[in-house]
C-alpha cells in the first residue's frame, strides 16, 4: 500500500525506523515537501458497522432506522448508510510506552504463533515510535517548526484511522463475496456458498460481534482500570489509555475469533427467507447465545442477518464433529421469521434497521410518530 504520508512523514522519523541518521535529518529537513492534508481522509464519523453491510437493507436507495435519541425513539428513513451505525472517531487511538507495553504484554506470547498478530503489533510499534519523534521530538536535530508541525497532522490522521483502515481492509476483501451470495436470486442461479463463502461470513460475524459499540461498554465495564508494572513499579493507565488498549484488544480479538471458527467444528446453516417479511438487522447484529437450550446440545449459538432475505446461522457443537458443514434452509413460514426478528429487536444497542417500513410495524416495533413523506405531503395539503 502506498504512503498516503509522503517524504516529510519518513524524514522526521527516520531515526525510529533505522532508515536514516540524524545527520540525513539535518541535510533533509528543509528541504522536504509538506504533506498534502487535504488528500488524506477526514471522516470524522467511523463505522462500527460495516457500511457494506448496512448497505444490504437499501432497497430503491431507501431503508429505514429506529435510532434512540435521548429518552426516547425515533424513526427516520434513510437513502444512505453512510452517517448510520457511526460515531466520531470511534477509533481513535494514542500509543505511547505504557499503551504499547500493556498490549505487549496481553497478546505478546500469541503473536509468537500468530503472523497476523506479530504484524499488527509491529505496526503499533512503528506508531509508538514515531509518536516518540513527532510528538515528543526525540532525536530531531533540525527543527523545521512548519515541518514539524505538518507531520503532527498527519500523525494524528495516523492514529485516528490506523484501527478503521484496517478494518475497511477486512471489509473489501469479503465484501464483494458476501453481496453477491447474500443478494443472490433464490432460483437455479444462486450464488451457491462455498468454502470461501462459509469464512467470510466466519470473519464478518467475527467482525461485527467485537467492533459495536456495545462491545466497548462492555469491555470498560469489565475493565474499570487497567494497570501496568514495570520493575516493581505500579502505574495506573489514564482513560485515553486504557480505551486505546481496549479498541486494539477488541479488534486482536476479533481477529482471533474469526479465525478460530473454522477450526472449532461449529456448522454453518444458511436460512432463505421466502416470504414477504424482511429480516431486521441492528447496531449490534451479530448474535451470541453462550447458554442454548439443553435439546440443541450446543456450547453457543450465533446468528447474523445477511440481508433481509438472508440469515446466517453458526452452530458450536460439544463434541467437535464434521468441521464447518454447511447446510441451507428454505423459509415459507412467516412466523419463523418474526420469530428471528424477536430476537433481533431485543438485542441492538441503540438501532434497528429494516429495508421498509412495513417489516418494522409487522415484526411489533413502534414506529411512534413517523409519517411517511408523501402522507405527510398529501395531509398538509388538505390542511391548506
Amino acid at each position: 500500500m502506498a504512503n498516503p504520508y509522503g517524504p516529510a512523514f519518513l524524514v522526521l522519523n527516520c531515526h525510529t525506523t533505522g532508515m536514516l541518521r540524524n545527520r540525513v535529518m539535518e541535510n533533509n529537513a528543509e528541504n522536504c515537501e509538506m504533506i498534502d492534508l487535504t488528500k488524506l481522509n477526514y471522516k470524522k464519523n467511523q463505522h462500527y458497522v460495516s457500511r457494506f453491510y448496512l448497505d444490504q437493507w437499501l432497497v430503491n436507495k431507501r431503508f429505514f432506522v429506529k435510532r434512540k435519541e435521548f429518552d426516547s425513539f425515533k424513526v427516520f428513513d434513510k437513502q444512505t448508510a453512510k452517517e448510520v451505525g457511526t460515531e466520531r472517531y470511534f477509533y481513535g487511538i494514542e500509543v505511547d510506552d505504557d499503551v504499547l507495553d500493556t498490549l505487549k504484554y496481553m497478546f505478546g506470547e500469541q503473536s509468537l504463533s500468530s503472523k497476523v498478530l506479530e504484524k499488527h503489533l509491529q505496526d503499533l510499534t512503528l506508531l509508538k515510535l514515531m509518536d516518540d519523534a513527532i510528538n515528543k521530538e526525540i532525536g530531531i536535530v533540525n527543527r523545521n517548526e512548519a515541518l514539524l508541525e505538518n507531520v503532527k497532522s498527519a500523525f494524528k490522521h495516523m492514529t485516528l484511522h490506523h484501527l478503521e483502515d484496517n478494518y475497511e481492509r477486512i471489509e473489501t476483501a469479503i465484501s464483494a463475496e458476501i453481496k453477491k451470495f447474500a443478494n443472490s436470486d433464490f432460483d437455479e442461479s444462486w450464488y451457491k456458498p462455498t468454502h470461501k463463502t462459509a469464512m467470510f461470513i466466519f470473519v464478518l460475524f467475527g467482525t461485527q460481534l467485537f467492533r459495536t459499540k456495545e462491545k466497548m461498554i462492555e469491555l470498560r465495564r469489565l475493565l474499570p482500570k487497567i494497570h501496568i508494572d514495570r520493575n516493581g513499579r505500579k502505574k495506573t493507565l489514564t482513560a485515553e489509555q486504557k480505551d486505546s488498549v481496549l479498541k486494539v484488544m477488541a479488534f486482536f480479538h476479533a481477529l482471533e475469533f474469526s479465525a478460530s471458527l473454522e477450526k472449532s467444528g461449529c456448522t454453518l446453516t444458511i436460512t432463505r427467507n421466502h416470504t414477504d417479511l424482511g429480516y431486521l438487522t441492528s447496531d449490534s447484529p451479530s448474535l451470541m447465545h453462550m447458554n442454548p437450550p439443553p435439546e440443541l446440545d450446543l456450547l453457543a449459538y450465533g446468528a447474523i442477518p445477511l440481508s433481509p432475505r438472508v440469515m446466517a446461522h453458526i452452530h458450536f457443537p460439544k463434541v467437535k464433529g464434521n468441521t464447518n458443514v454447511l447446510t441451507v434452509h428454505d423459509v415459507h413460514d412467516v412466523d419463523q421469521i418474526l420469530l428471528a426478528n424477536k430476537v433481533i429487536i431485543s438485542n441492538p444497542h441503540s438501532q434497528l434497521y429494516a429495508s421498509k417500513l412495513a417489516d418494522f410495524v409487522r415484526s411489533g416495533v413502534d414506529i411512534g410518530d413517523y409519517v411517511e413523506p408523501a402522507e405527510k405531503a398529501d395531509r398538509n395539503n388538505q390542511s391548506r
